[in-house]
């Protein structure tokens, strides 16, 4: 026997509210829902699930079907050794209202555990009462119940599990078929990797003696079991027979990059010549390649005494530039059966070198900062952008003086050499700016397809840095988006800052709707509760008609849908194909049409939302989300009769639906009370003879006793939505 010491905390508290218990092993997630419930003062009175999105598996307090494929399970079949020991944390969530979102850590066995009633270690923080409204809505002391560690010990003492014997068997069956198919699974992607990697090798050209070099290098100073040594020898090669090292290819890139005219019958020889001259009479290019650091590094470690030294230098990127730009050279030999490195430098190093002032130095790089960080922010902010344009728009935002040739310098010898950014060269001979990551190809169709005929819009300086400084608060549905994946879906905090990472750049790349969400890897999100689908859909559509686009030249869709006269709508917004019915349908799979009046419905238009209800009637709308959503509109509306009648109708519909019934006749209640207390209040001041009393004649200041919401603030209602669209309205 033995248990399982778990520690269980619940997200979003400030301070943080967390309690360690040991629960005995062999114990169901039915039982651990009740540990949970007596550890935190819960009274068992809402809907409830166990959630591991890493694991893709859900399980939930109802009966269903086990199922491997689609990671639903019964709470009450599952033992905690079935998923405890997996990667990835669990999420208990309880009451899909006020989404109590407790983070499930497993952090050691405890062997000489011999009980079957869990008991609680350590504990922080107060309860919570219960319908209280979440973190959000009761993170307050009005809201919170003290701790009592004797009642809780004594709640847990009155539980007891007794150990299914036929659910313990049942378990080490299907591990041993985990394992089976696990094995199974990684000898087809080993050999899957192994002949993708033969595919690919078959097709690329022979690397050049240069990466051979580079390669060579770091494969020696990153093994941290190879016994190196290193030797510096005198200068023996110039740059230019170093140069030679590289491919005709890349020497033909560096001359573009340097922006030095070629001719086709040019040897590489005379390439490398040209670079290597180009570079001895313009020195300060070397520090368009190197960063200031690097710059210092490379001088140290070109001024270290001829001879044997610490084989201690980091594979730094440094050392590869140096090799990679001709300054350095290598040679692997053997002494004493240990590898040993031998060093040279370029003969001209010395001379570049000694060609800088320090505050010259100082000088270019501080001018080499500013250009590089306004590249930056204008590549970021346009995603891809034509060349000539670019450096139009460059000098006209920031009155910079800039020749067009020093310009594209700056664009590929200091941003495409170091990575910053990508260049692209079309057929037609036009060159494009490109951020990292984005998919190019597809965006110069787009390009073609909608903006063509249109110039870039034209940002200001303090647009551009707001937008990429202060992207959450110019969007701040990021920010909701953020919220959702990590307390309402279960991420942890690092998957969802990754997911909104990935759905900047699918943004960016103008996906559609349905493309965004498959792309950014968001699998489970038709399996999450209503309120969170449906909140989803409000949150990233509105961002999507918002975020500057560019295939539209740095236009929002409804930027450009204004210049067009077109609807939004039309803009790579919805996909078309095959899509979802019944039921499941989610809300991304209705026409586009449909989608807007949703989305003017969510904007207060009394007439969208009539629209909504009899199309919902022509066209026999069952879908959950559908249904869901029409009701939360017609709840912030006022109109409880007809909000009931969904809620009635979603209810019958399934589990699922019948959760989110609950959460809007909570609403709804909310909602009636409130209106209710407003009328019933008297009128303040209401016939008050102020100017009769003289000692009354000087108003006093009014104290807000709430901190104000802002519109674009989140909805206190924890509905996920911006406060103008919910409860703001």
């Amino acid at each position: 026997m033995a248990g399982y010491i778990l520690k269980i905390m619940l997200e979003g508290t400030h301070p943080p509210v967390w309690r360690r218990v040991l629960v005995p092993e062999k114990i169901t997630f039915a039982d651990l829902h009740q540990v949970i419930q007596a550890v935190f003062g819960w009274k068992d009175a809402h809907l409830h699930e166990f959630r591991s999105l890493a694991l893709k598996v859900r399980i939930t307090g109802k009966e269903v079907l086990e199922n491997f494929e689609t990671g639903v399970f019964s709470e009450d079949r599952v033992l905690l050794e079935d998923f405890l020991f997996e990667k990835g944390n669990f999420r208990y969530i309880y009451d899909f209202g006020d989404d109590w979102a407790h983070r499930i850590v497993y952090e050691k066995t405890e062997e000489s555990f011999l009980g079957r009633s869990p008991v609680l270690l350590k504990a922080k923080g107060d309860h919570f009462a219960e319908d209280s409204g979440g973190v959000y809505g009761g993170d307050g002391k009005e809201n919170r119940i003290p701790f009592s560690a004797e009642e809780t010990a004594a709640r847990l003492a009155d539980l007891n599990f007794p150990v299914d014997k036929k659910l313990e068997e049942e378990q080490m069956i299907r591990e041993e078929i985990r394992k089976g198919i696990a094995g199974l699974a990684s000898e087809m992607n080993s050999w899957l990797k192994e002949r993708l990697n033969q595919i690919q090798a078959e097709k690329k050209e022979p690397p050049s003696a240069m990466t051979e070099k580079i390669k060579l290098w770091k494969s020696l100073m990153e093994d941290e079991k190879n016994q190196v040594s290193m030797e510096i020898l005198p200068e023996v090669k110039g740059q230019r027979e170093l140069l030679q090292a590289l491919s005709r290819k890349e020497l033909k890139d560096y001359c573009k990059y340097l922006q030095i005219p070629t001719l086709d019958a040019w040897t590489e020889e005379r390439l490398a010549g040209e670079i290597s001259d180009t570079l001895t009479t313009h020195p300060e290019y070397l520090l368009y390649v190197f960063f200031e650091e690097e710059f210092r590094e490379l001088k140290q470690f070109w001024s270290l005494p001829k001879g044997p030294v610490p084989a201690e230098q980091p594979c730094s990127d440094t050392h590869i530039k140096a090799l990679g730009l001709g300054l350095m050279d290598i040679r692997l030999t053997k002494e004493c059966r240990k590898n040993k490195i031998q060093v040279s430098f370029a003969r001209e190093l010395g001379q570049l070198f000694s060609a800088f002032r320090e505050n010259e130095v100082r000088k270019i790089y501080r001018r080499l900062q500013r250009l590089s960080g306004r590249l930056g922010d204008m590549i970021l902010a346009y995603g891809m952008v034509e060349l000539n344009s670019f450096y139009k728009m460059f000098c006209r935002i920031y009155g910079e003086s800039l020749s067009e040739e020093e310009f594209k310098r700056l664009v590929y010898w200091h941003g495409r050499f170091n990575n910053l950014l990508r260049t692209l060269y079309t057929g037609e001979g036009i060159s494009y700016g490109v951020m990292l990551d984005l998919d190019a190809a597809s965006l110069l169709d787009k390009i073609k397809t909608y903006s063509d005929d249109l110039e870039y819009k034209l940002f200001s300086r303090g647009e551009l840095r707001d937008y990429n400084r202060q992207t959450i608060e110019t969007y701040p549905e990021l920010g909701f988006l953020h919220n959702i994946f990590m307390f309402s879906m279960g991420l942890p905090s690092s998957a969802a800052d990754h997911m909104i990472e990935s759905l900047y750049r699918e943004l960016m790349n103008g996906c559609t709707m349905q493309e965004v969400l498959k792309r950014i890897e968001l699998t489970e999100w038709e399996k999450e509760p209503l309120p969170v689908r449906s909140s989803l859909w409000s949150n990233l559509s509105s961002l999507m008609l918002e975020f500057p686009q560019p295939m539209l030249k740095g236009r929002s869709r409804e930027e450009y849908a204004k210049e067009k006269k077109i609807s939004p709508w039309r803009v790579e917004m919805v996909s078309v194909g095959r899509k979802k019915t019944g039921k499941q349908k989610p809300l991304c799979d209705f026409p586009a049409e449909v989608q807007e009046h949703m989305k003017g419905a969510e904007n207060n238009s009394r007439e969208d939302l009539q629209w909504l209800e009899k199309y919902r009637k022509e066209k026999k709308i069952v879908s959950e989300e559908y249904l869901y959503f029409l009701a939360d509109q017609f709840t912030v509306s006022c109109d409880w009769t007809q909000a009931r009648k969904l809620a009635e109708e979603l209810e019958k519909s399934s589990p699922s639906g019948a959760a989110g019934a609950q959460v809007l006749r909570e609403r709804i209640r909310e909602g009636q009370k409130t209106v209710d207390d407003f009328e019933t209040e008297e009128p303040f001041g209401w016939g008050f003879p102020w100017a009769a009393d003289p000692e009354l004649e000087r108003q006093m200041p009014y104290v807000r006793k709430n901190p104000k919401i802002g519109r674009n603030d989140p909805c206190p209602c924890g509905s996920g939505k911006k406060y103008k669209h919910c409860c703001g309205k």
